[in-house]
């Protein structure tokens, strides 16, 4: 059925009530893409299997007749669709009922832009089909002839959201399987020997790229694959195109060793865009590489010979982080003259502490009258040397850091064209942290007993003392962590709850202070005593007051204490154990007695105690009848 919306609008053409121009010649689509499919049939998605790569294969079967006579099949990287912004563009009339399912359609005066759900002159029809498929399985290979086994899962990336759906004979939207607005995924599934449209709805004008995925399930239950396949949209006019180009500050990009590399990007028109990213690929290398040196049009390399052959572009990107314009790649040639003296560097120490200075001396054998130098570091892990600030001279400081332990310093000689004509050999920092700073560590408890599981909680607070003290304390009772990681507060206290769960006895708590910089040692406290007494108990028991000779009666005892206690409950009877029972995880137990004779029984039920309780009893009389 064809869009009832469209159809309205239709209608109020024919009566005058809307006016509209003639359409423009379509503008051609992505330069890359050859095949610019804008007016006729296209089925997009047609599946067939590769035998060659053993799995599906996505292929755009184009019946346009645009650049030959009958069918075509194409590769979906060689093709765009392309629709005329003024032939697509659909005008809401007036606010969708919710019986048509549609919202995407907009209030009154929404403008979107729609490929049909039936086929129009001057729009391109794009659906998709597997008739194709079933008969390029290989032997053995069959799909349920019922349902739909094969899904095409839709990436799409675009300047506005996409939906694709179908209409009903009562003109509600009807198989919505396309829909960039949800976080479902988009998947359009299709049964076998099938050859489908759909009507494709655009928010906004532009490029859209679709990475579309093929899946089957076979009727053995296994799954076919293919690989994900490339797919453009073009609805309206592209934007006109920049071109980029790369200047290097060199002549021929050819430089001398020494000489400062830097290469600037610049569009062909001016644009606001100012968002770029350079990629390099050294000689030998099989790819190119993102550059972390710069996102600006300016692109500075550090001196270094690996630049030598080195291939460089740079690529503009818009708002949305898409390329709009990319460079040829420029070839560098760095060259190196031969050295006119030998350049040695030397150090002042042999190592050295941070916060100290490296004096730096150079020499040259034989001198030369040249005195332009340069100083460079390279810090452990890093692939090129840093200009020291201020270095000019045959000598030059470095102020220590810790990050220059094993770090290699050289120094270089320029002519006046700023090639390097010596460079010394690297010589290697030792860099030794300095002794920390000693500290002290003291403990404190707020009570010196406590009863096993009580609520009111023992507080442990340490006290480190120290010259800007910081970092954690970890409070410990011989291999027990009692709490760790706590932090020591601007006053060089840290405070912890202990563990209601000390068994009872003897604890000895100390606290060790764990720094939070290299400057300062860590310390223990001497121990404190902390010690837990057993709990008291309360000891509940419940039993039926007659029982039949011959049967056994069942006693149900509770221990009641902070914690849950442990171990077994005893019955007697007149000193005689009559039934026994071990507690459960909650210090409960049901306790089976013997048989016992007819006549009035009082029994005596005891907890024994434990390590951690005290011991409590409790009494029940049971009448024992014939």
């Amino acid at each position: 059925m064809k869009n009832p919306l469209r159809l309205l609008v239709a209608a109020a053409l024919a009566t005058g009530a809307l006016v509209a121009g003639t359409s423009p010649a379509v503008q051609a689509a992505q330069a890359e893409r050859p095949f610019v499919l804008d007016d006729g049939h296209i089925d997009l998605f047609d599946v067939v299997y590769d035998p060659g790569a053993s799995g599906l294969r996505l292929q755009v079967r184009d019946d346009t007749g645009l650049y030959a006579p009958g069918p075509v099949t194409r590769a979906p990287e060689d093709v765009t669709v392309q629709a005329d912004a003024e032939a697509a563009e659909f005008v809401t009339p007036s606010t969708p009922p919710a019986a048509c399912g549609c919202p995407f359609f907009g209030e009154q005066g929404t403008v979107t832009w729609v490929l049909p759900f039936t086929q129009e002159a001057g729009l391109p029809w794009a659906g998709w089909s597997t008739e194709r498929l079933k008969p390029s399985l290989p032997q053995g290979t069959t799909l349920p002839e019922s349902g739909t086994p094969v899904e095409i899962e839709l990436d799409i990336d675009g300047p506005g959201d996409v939906h694709l759906y179908q209409w009903s004979a009562f003109g509600s939207v009807t198989n919505h399987q396309v829909d960039t607005t949800s976080a479902a995924p988009d998947v359009i599934k299709v049964g076998v020997n099938q050859h489908v449209h759909g009507e494709w709805l655009f928010t906004e004008q532009g490029s859209y790229s679709i990475t579309a995925t093929p899946r089957a399930t076979t009727t053995g239950g296994q799954t076919l694959t293919g690989p994900p396949a490339s797919y453009h949209v073009q609805i309206g006019a592209e934007e006109p195109t920049l071109d980029l180009a790369v200047t290097p500050n060199r002549a021929g990009a050819e430089y001398l060793y020494g000489q400062g590399i830097t290469l600037t990007a610049a569009p062909s028109e001016a644009t606001e865009l100012d968002h770029y990213h350079w990629f390099v690929k050294r000689a030998g290398e099989s790819e190119f590489s993102v550059s972390e040196r710069s996102t600006t049009q300016e692109l500075k390399l550090p001196t270094s010979m690996v630049w030598d052959g080195a291939q460089v572009y740079a690529s503009l990107y818009d708002d949305e982080h898409r390329v709009v314009a990319s460079s040829q790649p420029l070839t560098l040639s760095v060259e190196t003259l031969p050295p006119v003296t030998t350049l040695t560097a030397a150090a002042d120490k042999a190592s050295y502490t941070v916060g100290e200075t490296v004096q730096l001396s150079s020499t040259q054998q034989p001198p030369t009258g040249e005195d332009h130098f340069h100083w460079y570091v390279r810090k452990p892990g890093e692939e090129f040397f840093t200009y020291i600030p201020g270095s000019d001279a045959a000598s030059a400081t470095l102020p220590v850091t810790a990050e220059h332990d094993g770090a290699e310093v050289a120094v270089r000689l320029f002519d006046h064209d700023h090639a390097v004509i010596a460079e010394s050999a690297p010589l290697t920092l030792d860099v030794r942290d300095p002794a920390p700073a000693a500290t002290t560590t003291a403990v404190r408890l707020s009570r010196a007993t406590q009863s096993y599981g009580a609520t009111g909680p023992v507080r442990a607070t340490a006290t480190v003392a120290g010259e800007g003290v910081t970092g954690t304390v970890t409070f410990r009772s011989g291999a027990r962590v009692l709490a760790s990681g706590v932090g020591v507060s601007a006053q060089g206290t840290a405070t912890a709850t202990l563990p209601r769960d000390l068994p009872a006895g003897r604890h000895q708590v100390v606290a060790s202070f764990v720094p939070g910089a290299t400057s300062l040692g860590a310390s223990t406290s001497p121990p404190v005593v902390l010690r837990v007494t057993k709990a008291a108990t309360r000891t509940r028991a419940t039993a039926p007051r007659r029982v039949r000779a011959g049967a056994r009666a069942t006693v149900r005892v509770v221990v009641g204490a902070p914690l849950p206690a442990s171990g077994k409950v005893v019955v007697r009877k007149s000193g005689r154990v009559v039934g026994t029972a071990r507690l459960d995880a909650r210090g409960r137990a049901g306790v089976r007695l013997s048989r016992l004779r007819p006549g009035l029984h009082r029994l005596v039920v005891a907890y024994p105690g434990g390590a951690n309780h005290r011991s409590s009893r409790a009494a029940v009389t049971i009448r024992v009848v014939r």
